[in-house]
């Protein structure tokens, strides 16, 4: 195998599928990027067997063929040069590629390519088209509330609905739950849900831009593909039965408060400096005109705050965790939001003033 390509481009593509690499496992060859060069282009793939990333760059190729190449030392190296053209030659005997840059010639020792795993094949398919911010903010709004313990696989993946009018997510790890709704044409992809794991979601996240680019998405029994910007982003499916989230939303509330979000979220991010320890909980009060925000701990110390809002309903105390209540706020993106709270230990809900697309459900921390 013998290409020269862009370090631009080449340089991108393996940060791109970097994510994809296994950090730890017991076979060396995942700790590699699949690189092949045919047909006037190059191409890398990293998989750890739960996602999986190609992406392609534009390449002059003198002799076709393939080698794995270990990622860390081939991100290290394109990392050092700057610019211009990047020359590859492998001699796939002796599994290893030379990599020449001006006067610099690197030499990587790698694995033949027959030792990388295949990507799995999508069968019966079901497909849709999504645009790229709009799949970007539905896993912005809901995959913190995953699960990170295994003791409930399910809970460790968001479950994201699909309908010809609009997709929707759902997230949460049994304290919490965050969704977020998109109306849209999506084609004519029928209604179906699928479960995708939580790790998948934050990479795509970081993968997917602003624009209104598509992505097109093809789901099958297993696996979901998704492709968009020249990229090819394969994750598994979780196999269970997801929460009926929305059977958790409270239908009445006893107190609900509306409040600007960025101050009431600085309020409690202070209020959070001396709730590091034990429970991280913060204390909410409501009085006529304003909410009192309270945290202690006895080593450390003492934090109240003061944030003017509209307040009905009872006079209440509610606890909830800081860094529950910090999250949630941190995705609301109108200057205002409301919470509602059905009582000091039932489910309180928060969401954006006069927007019906996203809402988080809360439990609060009991005190007695």
């Amino acid at each position: 195998m013998k290409f020269e390509a862009a370090h631009a481009d080449l340089a991108a593509c393996a940060q791109t599928v970097q994510r994809a690499v296994a950090t730890r496992t017991t076979l060396p060859v995942l700790s590699g990027i699949l690189t092949t060069a045919a047909d006037d282009k190059v191409t890398l793939v990293a998989t750890d067997h739960e996602i999986s990333i190609r992406c392609s760059a534009p390449a002059a190729v003198t002799s076709p063929g393939s080698l794995v190449l270990p990622a860390r030392y081939l991100g290290d190296i394109l990392r050092k040069i700057p610019y211009g053209e990047v020359s590859c030659e492998v001699d796939e005997a002796s599994v290893r590629a030379l990599l020449t840059w001006q006067r610099s010639q690197f030499v990587i020792h790698g694995y033949a390519a027959r030792e990388f795993p295949q990507l799995p094949e999508i069968d019966g398919a079901r497909t849709f088209t999504i645009a790229q911010h709009s799949l970007r903010e539905l896993i912005r709004k809901t995959n913190f509330a995953v699960s990170r313990e295994d003791i409930r696989p399910v809970l460790t993946g968001a479950q994201l609905e699909v309908k010809a009018g609009g997709a929707a997510v759902f997230a949460t790890d049994g304290y919490r739950i965050a969704h977020a709704s998109i109306e849209a044409e999506l084609g004519q992809p029928g209604e179906f849900s699928v479960i995708l794991p939580g790790r998948a979601l934050s990479e795509l996240g970081r993968l997917l831009s602003d624009s209104e680019d598509q992505v097109a998405v093809a789901v099958g029994a297993n696996q979901v593909r998704l492709e968009f910007g020249g990229i090819e982003f394969t994750t598994r499916v979780i196999d269970g039965t997801f929460p009926n989230c929305r059977a958790v939303v409270p239908k009445e509330y006893r107190a609900i408060i509306t409040a600007e979000t960025e101050e009431f979220l600085n309020a409690c991010d202070r209020a959070s400096l001396v709730a590091r320890e034990g429970a991280q909980m913060i204390m909410l009060k409501f009085e006529e005109g304003r909410v009192r925000v309270n945290s202690q701990t006895p080593e450390v110390g003492s934090v109240q705050e003061e944030v003017a809002a509209n307040t009905s309903g009872e006079p209440l105390d509610v606890a909830f965790s800081a860094r529950y209540l910090i999250e949630a706020l941190r995705t609301i993106d109108t200057e205002q939001f409301i919470l509602e709270v059905s009582g000091p230990a039932s489910p309180a809900r928060l969401r954006p003033v006069g927007r019906d697309d996203a809402f988080h459900i809360i439990l609060p921390i009991r005190l007695d």
